[in-house]
């Protein structure tokens, strides 16, 4: 990288369209960004998790454990496993995935009414 002195210009500069200074502006676009596609992913995986399982429970192979099951609901993917439960009709008799995913689910969306209504 050259030294400015006279007649040399410095980075941001030269790069004007290329490279940007990054504004606190910028910072928070990007956590814009982040959380609903982190959100998407994870309620993917939510469903995707409850399919798995169920055609395991068919085959009669090893199965996702339920903590699993439950990590992902509660890490945000909550309406994901909830959709899961009802499409592959898995898990729908125990009480703990019956109350407990829809509880998730009412709690997240209760914060997520607080963060953005503030």
């Amino acid at each position: 990288m050259r030294q400015n002195g006279p007649g040399t210009m410095s980075m941001c500069k030269k790069s004007r369209g290329l490279l940007r200074l990054r504004t606190g502006d910028d910072r928070k676009m990007g956590i814009e960004m982040i959380i609903p596609v982190y959100l998407i992913v994870l309620n993917i995986l939510g469903f995707a998790l409850f399919g798995y399982d169920k055609r395991c429970a068919v085959l009669h192979r090893w199965r996702v454990p339920e903590k699993t099951l439950f990590m992902a609901a509660v890490l945000g993917g909550s309406v994901g496993a909830y959709a899961g439960m009802q499409v592959f009709r898995h898990k729908t008799r125990h009480w703990k995935f019956r109350i407990g995913i829809p509880a998730v689910a009412a709690i997240q969306c209760a914060l997520a009414y607080r963060v953005l209504v503030r």
